[in-house]
């Protein structure tokens, strides 16, 4: 499904002891053929906090993709977590693909905490290839105001009217990184990402280097001096400064 070298399948022998242990195994079926599936198991963070699921596998064949599938499935892990007793959610993603970001942090309601460089390795396969796999750490907090408000079918937020945050990562008219600014002082600064991630990984691989070494200098020290994504709006992440 993500076209990964061999060595990255994981066999079915580990999704059962995984399930045995009391983690999640869950599939998504169209008139009895699997189209979606779920994965994860139970993880704790830090030393003295509750028990949680780290979610490590979400996939989706294909031609189920942009019909909400995804979306769903988060949705049902959310309401399995919380029948188990399990308060949050965690799971890593690529600060590059922007539709990601926004699912994640605009319709789960989830929050970037923690940026990690070539979290994975290299992965190989036709969707990786060479490319350092920096991840962005997701935590869904379950019942939290705003993630409560998202599952009652609420929409989205809308972006705030007010005048818009400085930016830290700008995208240059030819969607490319340019010049990070790392010194900004304010409560709320803006990320840009590339506008279409994955085609850049064919037709442009320079340019999709260049996107990575400039997002994680960027996000990686802003996150550093306490700033989290809370936000996506319009191909960029507002990363807000904790208090």
């Amino acid at each position: 499904m993500w076209q990964v070298d061999d060595r990255e399948i994981v066999p079915a022998s580990y999704l059962r002891a995984q399930l045995h242990g009391g983690g999640m195994v869950a599939g998504a079926f169209d008139e009895g053929r699997m189209v979606g599936f779920l994965v994860g198991f139970l993880a704790r963070h830090a030393r003295h906090e509750p028990v949680g699921l780290h979610s490590h596998l979400l996939g989706v064949l294909p031609e189920y993709r942009r019909s909400g599938l995804g979306r769903s499935l988060k949705w049902f892990q959310r309401r399995w977590s919380l029948q188990q007793g399990l308060p949050w959610i965690t799971w890593t993603f690529d600060p590059l693909q922007a539709h990601n970001a926004r699912l994640n942090l605009e319709h789960l309601g989830a929050e970037g905490e923690a940026y990690h460089a070539d979290f994975y390795g290299t992965l190989g396969g036709v969707l990786f290839g060479s490319l350092a796999t920096d991840r962005l750490v997701a935590r869904w907090e379950l019942e939290a105001p705003r993630v409560l408000r998202l599952a009652g079918g609420a929409a989205p937020e809308p972006e705030p009217r007010h005048e818009a945050p400085p930016v830290a990562l700008a995208r240059t008219p030819d969607d490319a990184p340019a010049e990070p600014i790392l010194s900004l002082q304010a409560d709320v600064v803006r990320v840009a990402v590339p506008t279409a991630f994955a085609p850049l990984l064919y037709q442009d691989p320079g340019r999709a280097a260049a996107w990575r070494s400039a997002v994680r200098e960027t996000m990686g020290a802003y996150m550093e001096r306490g700033y989290g994504a809370r936000r996506f709006h319009d191909g960029a992440y507002w990363l807000e400064r904790s208090h």
